[in-house]
């Protein structure tokens, strides 16, 4: 970028010299010295040259530190990326926990369900037949289609 400006600003350099020895050059071939009129002129080229290279001077430090500005967003913005990833991470990782606890109070409430089942003999096998229907208001009046009254009609004579 510095080379740019430099170059723009040898530019405007060679541009004032030209035109500063053209304006003297016809002085000269005019038999004129360089005042009056043609010093009028170099004092008003040499100021228009002044704002050209203080605008030129301007213009690099503004994309300086616009390239600079540049800089810090893109830093920030990757910040921002790798803290997202990081929090996805951290989330992975707690997802990961709340399901071992899950299963682990699962399996806990499944143990103390089933403890109370009888057992043959200590080491033994595990031996839990449960009577759904023994201790039930509903027994002897199963329904389905196998039974004698499958539709539980009062008026089916099967």
């Amino acid at each position: 970028m510095a080379d740019k400006y430099a170059n723009d600003q040898r530019k405007l350099d060679d541009r004032m010299r030209l035109m500063a020895g053209q304006t003297a050059a016809q002085a000269g071939s005019s038999n004129m010295t360089l005042t009056g009129s043609p010093l009028d002129i170099l004092i008003s080229s040499y100021g228009t040259y002044q704002d050209d290279s203080s605008q030129l001077l301007q213009n690099q430090r503004n994309d300086e530190r616009s390239e600079l500005f540049n800089q810090y967003n893109y830093e920030n913005q990757a910040a921002g990326y790798k803290a997202s990833a990081e929090n996805a991470k951290a989330q992975g990782k707690l997802a990961g926990i709340a399901t071992l606890l899950s299963t682990a109070s699962s399996m806990y409430g499944i143990k103390h369900e089933y403890a109370s089942a009888k057992k043959d003999n200590v080491g033994g096998d595990f031996n839990y037949k449960p009577d759904l229907l023994g201790k039930s208001q509903y027994r002897g009046k199963e329904k389905g289609l196998f039974s004698s009254n499958p539709f539980g009609s009062k008026n089916f004579r099967g």
